[in-house]
């Protein structure tokens, strides 16, 4: 996943596809932050009162996916706001446009056999984070934010443990 996005930022940068100053605003941080932690909060309610009370984990186990899940969370924003959405806003020029493109195919990739949820809350938290970083350029809140929710949802809903699952497959594709 690491080369797969140094290598669409180098064809992007070769390319000149999108506005490069999207990436860090320091002019919206502090509201795109504020929008961020009103997208957190909810998320914590909605996990939280559909939570799978039989799944019993050590606090631990959160801190391990949360700090996994920074690199992989930062990736997956980085590939998704800054390569597919400012492509899509360079081919298209109009943002509602951009957003409803983006909700869906973020959408997509949230759905789940297990549960329902992660689809409801990957479309309401993507139309929320697109949103932030098509209008405030950020995308350092979305990542950490998409990490903190990720963290909460393996803690307290998923029903596998995902980390033990991505560890034992890197290390096969490692070794």
């Amino acid at each position: 996943m690491f080369f797969v996005g140094i290598l669409a930022l180098l064809l992007r940068k070769y390319f000149l596809i999108g506005n490069y100053e999207m990436f860090y605003n320091p002019t919206g941080l502090f509201i795109s932050g504020i929008l961020n932690l009103i997208v957190i909060f909810l998320g914590i309610i909605t996990i939280l009162v559909f939570r799978d009370r039989k799944i019993k984990r050590r606090a631990g186990f959160f801190l391990m996916v949360f700090i996994c899940y920074l690199p992989f969370g930062f990736l997956q924003q980085l590939l998704f706001q800054y390569v597919f959405l400012e492509t899509l806003v360079s081919l298209f020029q109009a943002k509602y446009i951009v957003l409803i493109i983006g909700v869906l195919f973020y959408t997509f990739f949230h759905l789940s056999k297990e549960t329902n949820l992660l689809a409801i809350l990957g479309f309401l938290a993507g139309l929320a984070w697109m949103s932030i970083y098509l209008y405030y350029g950020n995308i350092i809140w979305p990542s950490l934010g998409h990490a903190f929710l990720a963290a909460m949802y393996y803690y307290f809903i998923h029903p596998s443990n995902r980390l033990v699952k991505r560890l034992k497959f890197l290390k096969k594709v490692i070794t």
